[in-house]
């Protein structure tokens, strides 16, 4: 779709460590994996409200358990494929140099969903993603 991608272009030329070198530098700059962590919580439900109201309900928790700027919270959003064989998909995205505080972070994000939702939501958490969609 964008032939002039910076993928593309290094990949066209067999340009391994140029794609490397280029690739690396935006995932440091941003946090994320090798250089950062990065967890994604899926909510999924057969009802559209209760998949976003549940993304929420898990964002609002963790939220209120972050102090200072780490780790990053993006979302709640519905996910790049909004609806996979009659489920819709929300997604919530924690980034942070600490394994360890994400992990406490998705544990009580998944806590409170399913608290509040119970067999009504499903949540799924991806660490370290291999894709977003």
């Amino acid at each position: 779709m964008n032939p002039g991608h910076y993928a593309i272009t290094y990949s066209r030329n067999h340009d391994y460590e140029g794609f490397y070198e280029q690739e690396i530098a935006y995932r440091m700059e941003l946090g994320y994996p090798p250089t950062g962590r990065l967890i994604r919580l899926e909510f999924q439900s057969t009802r559209e409200t209760i998949a976003a109201e549940s993304a929420h309900t898990a964002f609002t928790r963790m939220r209120a358990m972050i102090r200072g700027k780490d780790p990053v919270l993006l979302g709640p959003a519905p996910a790049p494929i909004a609806k996979v064989r009659g489920r819709y998909r929300f997604q919530v995205l924690l980034l942070s140099s600490s394994r360890e505080r994400l992990r406490l972070l998705a544990v009580e994000g998944k806590k409170a969903a399913e608290e509040k939702y119970g067999r009504k939501c499903r949540v799924i958490v991806d660490v370290d993603p291999m894709s977003l969609m």
